[in-house]
């Protein structure tokens, strides 16, 4: 299970980056939706 570092960063596991095919330099979109976060890639 991915972890935060002190930085504030996570990393994104590659099977999750694979489903939504992005790579280094894509943009993404958070959602907030009452106690969860949704990870989307930005449409270009």
């Amino acid at each position: 299970m991915p972890t935060i570092s002190y930085e504030g960063q996570i990393l994104i596991p590659k099977s999750v980056r694979d489903v939504l095919n992005i790579s280094p330099g894509d943009e993404v979109n958070f959602q907030i939706s009452d106690n969860q976060v949704f990870l989307c890639k930005k449409k270009t």
